[in-house]
């Protein structure tokens, strides 16, 4: 199923249907962020964009987007210096728990950098590693359609009910991320 509305984020979910019945889903949407508007002066084109200031707790110390981005890899790469040290963390949920609380202790937030950069539809895996390794960013939906096309074969194994679960957990994930 795929919705959209003007204003809104487009949004695909799976829907299971059966034959002559009628079911009733409700999709909630994401507000569209606001698109910087272009504007003319004297013969040049200026963006005007929102300037915003990061205050770090434990210093006091304010940085610019740029700044703050730059200190976030940083962090991230005390933490995790490669990309796989990264993943790694992230899988096991506990260590993934402990990373982020340290990270959030150092003032960072990943998901206010997704709200800053206009990615709110990826998870803070995909903000923190594209920042900090240069990863390419997949929003939930691309990693949940990802998931129900590669797996197949892991989903058919399953009961009905259970294969329902499944499913109802990727919209969930879709929807809100992996906790």
């Amino acid at each position: 199923l795929i919705v959209n509305a003007p204003g809104f984020v487009r949004r695909e979910i799976r829907v299971n249907t059966v034959a002559d019945q009628t079911e009733s889903i409700e999709v909630p949407l994401k507000p569209e962020t606001k698109v910087s508007k272009k504007i003319r002066v004297e013969g040049l084109e200026v963006t005007i964009a929102d300037e915003a200031v990061f205050t770090i707790d434990a210093t006091g110390q304010q940085l610019s987007l740029v700044e703050y981005r730059n200190y976030t890899r940083e962090q991230v790469r005390l933490r995790a210096p490669t990309l796989m040290d990264f993943r790694n963390i992230w899988l096991d949920s506990e260590r993934r728990r402990a990373f982020l609380e340290d990270l959030r202790k150092s003032s960072i937030h990943p998901e206010l950098l997704a709200e800053v950069e206009g990615n709110t539809e990826a998870d803070s895996y995909d903000i923190l590693a594209h920042i900090a390794f240069g990863a390419p960013i997949r929003t939930r939906s691309e990693r949940a359609t990802a998931f129900l096309n590669r797996e197949q074969g892991f989903i058919q194994r399953y009961s009905k009910e259970a294969r329902q679960v499944i499913l109802e957990l990727v919209d969930k994930y879709r929807a809100g991320g992996i906790e």
